[in-house]
């Protein structure tokens, strides 16, 4: 009988603090503090816990508390990512919402960047790079390199721009190991990124120097033979034919050279010159011709003055 009546107190006392229906209707009275009230401290141990948190979300926005209410947004799609704040919501709702929407989106898609160990028996660093929507306050990586070990956890702190951590593990068989990522907000929510029943694959590879060699091959490219050739073979010539250019107009002190079709003396060219004293003659000798052939007997005179005119 003692623990029959102890059942229904506590139902009694726990039926009031998850009471949504009554809170939604102290919420659309705008009687904001008492609806917070009808909602409880939490929503753990709710009937409908998304819709508590929903509701919550409304409620602390009204009253200003949007970081509040961002975290309540967290919480209700850490527990149904497909959930949404229906047709309703104000502007300023759907857009606070759509940046949780987004932050948790990323955190479920993380990834552990692959693995490159220097060697077998060397420590595992494991990297993950940071979203761009949020900043959680921890990253825990489990790792399992067979399924049936287990999977170890290691926790990456932010260093730089990765979350970084490291695990000692062996190398596995295939190069592929299993691992899920748990991610901690700032509001003390978890998102995971695959899980124990899901997990991820990374590979893991041994002494592959990737990103020596393409260093090496990027430090050749611009101080080898093709680059120092670049900047002094080819492009030598090139110079060498401009300096001639240069060198015709005077502009490094060169004469010209013959033939260059020009007279110093008064600026023209030396084929206009002759081509006047040749034009001259020319008329010159038919002015004599048609003297010469109109049949005059008489002594012909041909007076030619030269002169300034």
């Amino acid at each position: 009988m003692t623990g029959i009546l102890s059942t229904v107190l506590v139902l009694l006392v726990a039926a009031p603090g998850n009471d949504v229906s009554r809170a939604m209707r102290l919420y659309e009275k705008a009687r904001y503090e008492e609806a917070l009230k009808a909602l409880g401290q939490t929503c753990q141990g709710a009937q409908h816990p998304v819709d508590c948190e929903r509701l919550r979300g409304f409620i602390l926005m009204a009253v200003g508390q949007d970081d509040n209410a961002r975290a309540a947004f967290e919480r209700m799609l850490a527990l149904d990512p497909a959930s949404s704040l229906g047709p309703d919501a104000s502007p300023k709702l759907r857009e606070l919402f759509s940046g949780v929407r987004q932050q948790i989106d990323e955190l479920s898609n993380l990834e552990l960047e692959p693995v490159d160990l220097e060697s077998r028996g060397a420590m595992w660093v494991l990297r993950v790079a940071p979203p761009s929507h949020s900043q959680p306050s921890l990253i825990s990586a489990f790792v399992a390199v067979d399924r049936d070990t287990g999977f170890e956890q290691v926790d990456l702190v932010l260093e730089g721009n990765r979350y970084v951590g490291s695990l000692d593990l062996e190398v596995p068989a295939k190069g592929i190991a299993s691992y899920y990522l748990v991610s901690t907000l700032p509001s003390g929510v978890k998102v995971s990124s695959g899980g124990e029943a899901d997990p991820n694959k990374v590979s893991v590879t041994v002494g592959s120097g990737g990103l020596g060699g393409r260093k090496d091959s990027g430090d050749s490219g611009d101080s080898g033979d093709s680059g120092d050739s670049g900047d002094s073979g080819d492009s030598g010539g090139y110079t060498d034919d401009d300096d001639d250019g240069a060198s015709e107009d005077g502009g490094d002190g060169f004469d010209a050279p013959p033939g260059d079709g020009k007279d110093d003396s008064d600026g023209l060219p030396q084929w206009a010159i002759w081509s006047m004293v040749g034009g001259g003659a020319a008329v010159l000798i038919t002015v004599i011709a048609v003297a010469l052939s109109s049949g005059s007997s008489g002594d012909i005179q041909v007076n030619v003055a030269f002169g300034d005119q």
